[in-house]
């Protein structure tokens, strides 16, 4: 049986608190410096900075903050694509960007849609890269005890990131 934690149960957690508790400590105080929340404030526990996170932040840019840094961390299926600009060969970067959305906005993942679903795009302007992070649903199973001895089967969707950069 597990210890009793301050994480709320599974069926109640938001997508931001999904993408909190995948990121690591690492990862985390990079949302935190995206913020300019101070690391000294928020503790070394990976649960004390979540906390302090939330904490005095809007949740619009929190939710933004965690999404990006989810779309550069490792440990996603990751696509690589090269296009050709839409203007020939001279490259306007901003304007073909722009064909793949707002980067400074995401979108919500719809659990109940069941294929690829764009969440976010961002634009690395230096070394003219687009990443389109993409996210859909991936059914899996967890078990609940229900009475000593006694176990129950749960069919749940889980979000399932991929990464797709692309140079211009």
């Amino acid at each position: 049986m597990r210890a009793p934690t301050d994480r709320p149960p599974t069926e109640t957690l938001t997508e931001l608190d999904r993408i909190l508790e995948s990121l690591t400590v690492p990862q985390l105080l990079d949302v935190a410096y995206t913020l300019k929340k101070e690391k000294s404030k928020l503790g070394a526990a990976k649960e004390d900075i979540i906390k302090g996170l939330r904490q005095g932040s809007n949740a619009e840019q929190l939710e933004l903050a965690a999404h990006r840094v989810e779309a550069l961390a490792p440990f996603k299926h990751v696509f690589l694509f090269a296009f050709r600009p839409k203007n020939g060969p001279e490259v306007n970067f901003e304007s073909d960007a722009q064909r793949f959305g707002d980067p400074s906005a995401y979108t919500r993942l719809d659990l109940t849609q069941g294929e690829l679903q764009k969440q976010l795009v961002l634009l690395d302007r230096t070394d003219k890269q687009i990443y389109l992070k993409l996210v859909h649903p991936v059914p899996v199973w967890e078990f609940e005890e229900t009475a000593p001895n006694e176990f129950r089967r749960r069919k749940l969707l889980q979000r399932h990131p991929e990464l797709r950069p692309m140079s211009v």
